[in-house]
Parts: structure tokens; C-alpha cells; sequence
């Protein structure tokens, strides 16, 4: 078995005192969660996420917990300036036989240890369309370099690759064209593979028979529709917020029911305008907002809830990346209903497991809520639960990751560099000192 140093995000979805859960958490569990299966030893630095545990700890320095014989987590706050000193040294200690980042920034912080064993980078997400989302919503292009760097760096020392969709798989693939990573030594060579966001149902705390819904904020007979999750930059809030409005004229019983709310320092005001929005509505106490909730929570949203809404605005990122509130509501068995963008939706729609709507689209929006209320829709529970159980599962999605740590190699191109300044000429002259061809610069040209 393999021993496998990785960095990820906290918090982890099994940890019970988690004030909030973020997509980077659920993607680290996702990506764990099989190779402890498998019976590999893990030492996980996890970087904590913002804000997200209940008694406000704080990791400026490591704490480490030893979960089992095979699972070792070390936390610390994701800005801690003596980590990359700190992760060697616990690297010259464990002696991994490979590497893996899981998420962006984890990559970005581990790119170091790729001069040193095999590294597998999870590009969750295609940074710079979330960046350009980020800069068309604050309306500046400030942090586009900081993102590039990033990427940049990441792209120039993995040895393997994951995307979260097979859109994003493609644009990696261009990225590494770029930096002169497809050249002679990687032909041949498979350097990303697509690993699709995976949910499995993990019930921390004992479901009872109460409700947190029905009866406190909506009617026993309204039509709930949930949304959860943070408020980010790709949200269209303009078609949702005119499509409910539209679907709330023509049917008194529809509710919209929110959990989740803005993501300081990200998308503060994708939140906050929607929040004004709201204020001005005639149906605002139709509006239920209930901000970040306790996880335990969550469950009993889902099996109260008519049907889950996703609302995606046209942009790269939504066309790229991924939906874990969608997985997460095929898994609880709550049906959803999405704009037709990311990867997922368009399992959901080829397959018939939910409902979808056009971008941009608030009529098509408001008559699909209205068509569906007092509809069973129970096939859709099930045919949703059942395909996120076979295709979304950990063990499933990660074929590819499971297979390369039983042999971990560096890439053909370990230790070569190919610069792509200089063009037909300087490639060419290259190429003739390759081979030791003496050769006028006419006839380079020519070539």
C-alpha cells in the first residue's frame, strides 16, 4: 500500500463541529475517502477554510490529529506563512511515495514537493473563469494576475491532472500547450483526466421526525422551493429573482426557501443585491431567507422541500465547473430544477432526472415552477438518487486516482523545459544544434 501526502481543505464533511461546509471540504473528503478504502496511509494537511468551525478556532499554528493508523490530519490556517517549511519537514518525515493537491490553492502550496515525488494536481474548478466571473462582478480586472500566477505555476509542475468536468479537462489541456508542457517527451502521454464532484449521504448527527420548515417559516401545503449554498459570482439573480416573481403571480402556494448566504471577500454583492431585490418585491414575505444554518440542519431541508433550484448565469465558469448543491440534492432525493450549463445538467437532462430551463430564461423559469406544483414527482426522487449513487459515487469518480498511486511516476518531461518565445526561427536553429546539422538561417526559415 501506498503511503500518500496530500493537501487539501477543512472542514472535512465527517467533522461534527463544522459551522459551514464549503465545496473544497467535500472535495478532499471525496478524494480521501476512497484511498483509506483502499488501504493506503494518508497524511493530510488540510487548510481551514474561513469562518467554518462553530468555536472559532484558530490554526495559525498546525494541529494535528491522529484519525487512525492510516489517516493523519494536520490543520492550519490556509495563510500560515511557515508552511512551506513546515510541510517539508513533515515530508522529509513521512517519506510519501507521491503527492496529491486537492483544490487549487492546496495544489498551488504542494507544487513544491513535485521537484520531489510524483504529484497529482485537482484543479477543482477552472481558476480563471472563476476569476474573470470575479472581476466582470466587482468590475476589475485587480486580482486576474495573482489567479495567473497560480494556475501558471501549477500547470508548469504536476505531474497528473484532474478536472471537474470534461469542459475544464479541455481547457487545462490548452493551458499546458502553453507552457510547452505537449512537447516530444509527453506525446503519448495522458497528463488530465475528468473527475466529476461525487456526494455520498453522511448523517452526523440522528435524523428524529421534527420540522424546521413546514409549519415555522412556509405553510404544509406551500410549494418550497430551496436553494443552498453560497451566493457566488456566477449566480443569476436577475432571472431568478424575476422568475420566481413571475411564478408567484400565477400560484399563491410557491415559497422560496434559502440557506447559505454571501461569501465574504468573494461575492459580497451578488448577496447583498439580491437581498435589495427582495426588499422591493410585493411578494417579499415569500422570500424566506435563513442565512449559513448548522449542517445537521440541512437533511431536514431536503425532505421538506418540494424542489431544489439552481440559477446559473452565462459565463465560463458555469460552462466549466460543477454544481455540488445539484449532487447534493440528487442524493438527498430532492428533485431539481437548473439552468442547462455545467456538466451536471446535462446528465440531468439526457438522462431525465430533473428539470431544466434555459439561461436568461425567467419565463420559461416561472412557467416550469407553476407546471410542476401538485405534480408527483417521485420518479424523478428516485431515477436522480439512484444515477447519483452509480455515477457520482467517491470510488467511481476516482478510478483514475486509484490506479496511479499503485505506481506513481514523475511525467515524461520531469526536468525538461521547452520555451515557446522566439518563434519558427529559434525553434529551428534549436533543433539543428539538436542534431548537430549546420544549416543557413534561409533554409531554417523554409523549413
Amino acid at each position: 500500500m501506498a503511503k500518500i501526502l496530500i493537501c487539501g481543505n477543512a472542514p472535512l464533511p465527517t467533522e461534527k463541529e463544522a459551522k459551514k461546509q464549503y465545496a473544497a471540504g467535500l472535495r478532499t473528503w471525496h478524494f480521501i475517502k476512497p484511498l483509506l478504502d483502499a488501504g493506503h496511509q494518508v497524511l493530510l494537511f488540510a487548510l481551514v477554510m474561513p469562518d467554518a468551525y462553530k468555536d472559532a478556532l484558530v490554526f495559525k499554528k498546525p494541529q494535528t490529529e491522529v484519525v487512525s493508523d492510516q489517516l493523519t490530519i494536520i490543520r492550519v490556517d490556509k495563510g500560515w506563512t511557515g508552511f512551506a517549511q513546515f510541510l517539508h519537514k513533515q515530508f522529509r518525515t513521512f517519506r510519501p511515495d507521491c503527492a496529491l493537491g486537492i483544490n487549487t490553492y492546496p495544489s498551488y502550496r504542494a507544487t513544491t514537493l513535485a521537484r520531489h515525488c510524483p504529484f497529482w494536481a485537482d484543479l477543482n474548478g477552472w481558476l480563471m473563469a472563476e476569476a474573470q466571473s470575479q472581476a466582470g462582478v466587482i468590475g476589475s480586472d485587480v486580482y486576474l494576475p495573482h489567479y495567473a500566477k497560480i494556475e501558471q505555476t501549477i500547470v508548469r509542475w504536476a505531474d497528473k491532472f484532474s478536472a471537474v468536468s470534461e469542459f475544464q479537462k479541455w481547457a487545462l489541456i490548452g493551458e499546458l500547450a502553453l507552457a510547452g508542457r505537449m512537447n516530444s517527451k509527453t506525446d503519448g502521454y495522458e497528463f488530465a483526466t475528468s473527475i466529476p464532484n461525487a456526494n455520498e449521504t453522511i448523517e452526523l448527527h440522528q435524523m428524529d421526525d421534527r420540522k424546521l420548515l413546514r409549519g415555522k417559516v412556509a405553510a404544509e401545503d406551500d410549494f418550497i422551493v430551496f436553494s443552498a449554498g453560497g451566493y457566488n459570482t456566477w449566480l443569476d439573480i436577475d432571472t431568478l429573482f424575476t422568475g420566481l416573481g413571475k411564478a408567484m403571480d400565477k400560484n399563491p402556494k410557491i415559497k422560496f426557501v434559502s440557506t447559505g448566504g454571501k461569501i465574504p471577500g468573494l461575492a459580497d454583492s451578488v448577496f447583498d443585491r439580491f437581498i435589495k431585490m427582495i426588499d422591493g418585491s410585493k411578494h417579499k414575505d415569500r422570500f424566506v431567507m435563513l442565512g449559513w444554518v448548522p449542517s445537521e440542519n440541512m437533511p431536514y431541508y431536503y425532505r421538506e422541500a418540494n424542489v431544489g433550484i439552481n440559477c446559473d448565469r452565462f459565463n465560463y465558469e458555469t460552462l466549466t465547473g460543477a454544481r455540488n448543491r445539484l449532487n447534493e440534492m440528487m442524493i438527498r432525493g430532492l428533485p431539481v430544477v437548473t439552468t442547462l450549463g455545467s456538466e451536471i445538467t446535462h446528465d440531468i437532462k439526457s438522462n431525465d432526472l430533473g428539470f431544466t430551463y434555459d439561461i436568461g430564461d425567467s419565463d420559461g423559469l416561472a412557467d416550469l415552477l407553476v407546471s410542476l406544483v401538485g405534480r408527483d414527482l417521485s420518479e424523478y426522487t428516485k431515477r436522480a438518487a439512484d444515477f447519483a449513487k452509480q455515477y457520482y459515487s467517491y470510488k467511481y469518480t476516482t478510478r483514475a486516482v486509484a490506479e496511479w498511486v499503485k505506481n506513481p511516476k514523475k511525467a515524461p518531461d520531469f526536468g525538461y523545459r521547452v520555451s515557446l518565445r522566439g518563434g519558427k526561427l529559434a525553434s529551428g536553429l534549436r533543433y539543428m544544434r539538436e542534431k548537430g546539422i549546420r544549416a543557413s538561417v534561409r533554409k531554417i526559415v523554409k523549413m
